[in-house]
């Protein structure tokens, strides 16, 4: 007597009039595939047919767990299960004499035990358990929306429970989060990816990884830890690598590329970017401008004079900056030399006081004279009794950008200012990086540094000409003046869209340099023995011969790296098998005998023909196993050489 007549589990013991094997290793993918376009045809009948879809993930799990695919393990346990629970009975057949003997002796309640105890046991628990898990699988890939939301912890789970590595895993149905991309829509062109973007988008992940961790095995004591950590300092999920498992290929493309939205700028808004994004929150807290040299230096190195000078204009040469003294103006350049903007600005900052002569801008004279300006070296000046009660009339040299240094004098307890200057000869050791830092260590605190408009004013003097400073300050009504000139913020915001797009591609470009460079490195270690350019021999040698016969078949020639990855991978295969060394050989009957991989491997064809990447990938996975990820590398390295 044998177990096939009394369980409900008859499919873990096939039928052994089965010749064909290959039927027997056709994996869940092809039931996941047909599930797939039933759902696409059904999408207008989706209320109709919800329950269907269901059933249907059911039965490719029970399939998959208990039927015509069972795993080889899973089948042997059961059988054994059943081998151990019949051993009994058949023995009290055999000493009853036959089985109609026996039922007199109470076989019957004997076999209903088995049967019983053959559905309810640690294994088969195990398996229903499994099978539930995969129906949740099934059911989440049946639509777009959700098929990337299955926990990549129970992906990984089903990939070792297909390879016989684990004996059955869990799903308690809940899905990720979605990884939104759309913020990129919100970020300018001169605005670039990171995974900091990413994250700050996407909340839900903090969530995510604590549930991975929970899947994974660690306590939840700790995984709390973590999921408490990761709410205050997400970049760990960076660090843990969590993100990159999360991130498909696509979302990782678009990490070091740009915004989408076209930059839309007035001029106030540009003098406002410029002050407060130039320095750090809040301004330098340290001597940064004197330690990198000056301004000039310190515009140059923070990639602002780019910006600058194709917005509102730059010329880092300071055209009429004057010296006096053996000082000056410790400047980053003159400021809005493109249309008049500098111009526009002094009229929108000192209104009616201006006037021009001769082509040449001047400030009526007013009364407190040099009160509020600063004087030739920088310092503020607060009071001016002891000076002309009035300046003559001054004339603009032009505007620069400069550094104010704002602090708390220890010696004087007032809050006090000054401009950066310079000598111009460096004779004066008070002036040097060093000496500067020691006071501003020793005198001053609270100091900070912040970008200033600054405008050179000479006043004439028939013995001596005499040179101020003035901090330009726009703000309300002038601002408002500033931001109405349409035609000038339009060609504003087109100058810097056409530098970020031209920036953009120069980046684009020296990224994929790299990548081509980094993959053909890895291509050339893994097919031609490490020497620099073998590998495109190589591939260009069989590149036309498997490009046709796939064409000639009717497949996709974005198919044709992974054909080729996989012919390579089998004439490696094959070498080590057969002795054979002439790989070249091998490969030359693959291309000559590719007409019959339909019938050859039915399944394998059929994939291919579909061009579904995906389905073709999930494919591959079974049947390379625990190669498989040395395979996905190599089927990453190909694509980017057909594809750069």
């Amino acid at each position: 007597m044998d177990a096939y007549g009394y369980n409900a589990l008859s499919g873990f013991f096939g039928s052994s009039s089965r010749k064909d094997k290959k039927k027997e290793e056709i994996a869940y993918l092809e039931k996941m595939y047909n599930l797939q376009n039933q759902q696409m045809q059904a999408e207008e009948q989706a209320r109709f047919q919800s329950q269907q879809l269901i059933d249907q993930s059911y039965k490719i799990a029970e399939q998959l767990t208990t039927g015509d695919h069972t795993r080889k393990s899973d089948k042997e346990a059961v059988e054994k299960i059943s081998q151990d629970l019949l051993a009994p009975i058949n023995e009290k057949i055999r000493l009853a004499g036959g089985y109609m003997k026996a039922k007199r002796l109470g076989i019957d309640q004997d076999l209903r035990d088995y049967q019983y105890s053959l559905s309810n046991n640690d294994k088969v628990h195990q398996i229903k358990q499994t099978q539930d898990a995969i129906a949740k699988i099934v059911q989440a890939g049946n639509s777009q929306e959700t098929r990337n939301l299955v926990p990549i912890t129970i992906r990984e789970k089903f990939a070792q429970w297909q390879n016989e590595e684990i004996d059955s895993f869990t799903w308690d149905g809940m899905t990720d989060s979605e990884i939104k991309m759309d913020f990129a829509k919100e970020m300018t062109n001169e605005q670039q990816i990171g995974v900091h973007n990413i994250i700050a988008a996407n909340p839900g992940l903090v969530n995510d990884f604590y549930r991975d961790l929970i899947y994974q095995g660690v306590s939840e004591q700790d995984a709390m830890e973590s999921f408490n950590y990761a709410s205050q300092d997400p970049s760990i999920l960076v660090s843990s690598g969590y993100l990159n498992r999360r991130l498909n290929p696509g979302q990782k493309e678009i990490i070091g590329a740009f915004g989408e939205k076209q930059i839309e700028t007035s001029l106030g808004q540009e003098l406002d970017e410029i002050q407060i994004k130039m320095f750090p929150q809040g301004g330098a807290a340290g001597g940064e401008i004197i330690n990198a040299g000056g301004m000039a230096n310190y515009v140059k190195e923070n990639g602002w004079a780019d910006r600058i000078e194709s917005t509102i204009g730059l010329d880092q040469k300071n055209p009429n900056l004057m010296a006096k003294d053996g000082f000056i103006l410790d400047s980053g350049g003159k400021i809005g030399t493109v249309g008049q903007i500098d111009q526009k600005i002094f009229m929108a900052n000192y209104s009616d006081r201006l006037y021009e002569k001769n082509g040449e801008y001047y400030l009526k004279s007013e009364e407190g004279g040099a009160e509020g300006l600063y004087n030739n070296k920088g310092s503020y000046i607060e009071d001016a009794s002891w000076m002309d009660a009035t300046t003559d009339d001054m004339k603009i040299r032009g505007l620069y950008l400069g550094t104010k240094c704002s602090y708390f004098n220890m010696d004087t307890q007032q809050e006090e200012s000054f401009l950066l200057t310079e000598a111009v000869s460096d004779l004066d050791p008070t002036v040097r990086a060093k000496k500067m830092n020691e006071l501003i260590k020793s005198t001053y605190s609270n100091v900070n540094f912040t970008p200033a408009y600054v405008a050179q004013l000479e006043e004439r003097d028939f013995l001596n000409d005499d040179v101020y400073y003035d901090e330009v300050i726009i703000q309300g009504a002038e601002l408002a003046a500033l931001n109405d000139d349409e035609a000038l913020n339009n060609a504003l915001g087109e100058s810097r869209n056409i530098k970020a797009t031209l920036k953009n591609e120069q980046i684009q470009s020296e990224r994929t340099a790299k990548m081509e460079i980094a993959t053909l490195t890895s291509l050339d270690n893994i097919y031609a023995g490490s020497n620099p350019g073998g590998f495109k021999v190589i591939a260009n040698a069989y590149e036309i011969p498997f490009r046709t016969v796939a064409n000639t078949s009717g497949m996709s020639n974005k198919m044709i790296p992974y054909i080729m990855a996989d012919m390579f991978e089998q004439a490696s295969i094959e070498a080590q098998m057969t002795g054979n060394t002439n790989t070249k050989q091998i490969l030359d009957s693959y291309v000559a005998n590719f007409n019959t991989l339909a019938e050859a491997n039915p399944k394998y064809y059929k994939l291919l023909k579909s061009g579904d990447e995906q389905a073709l990938r999930e494919y591959q996975e079974k049947q390379y196993g625990k190669n498989w990820s040395k395979m996905k590398k190599r089927y990453t390295l190909w694509n980017r050489y057909f594809n750069k």
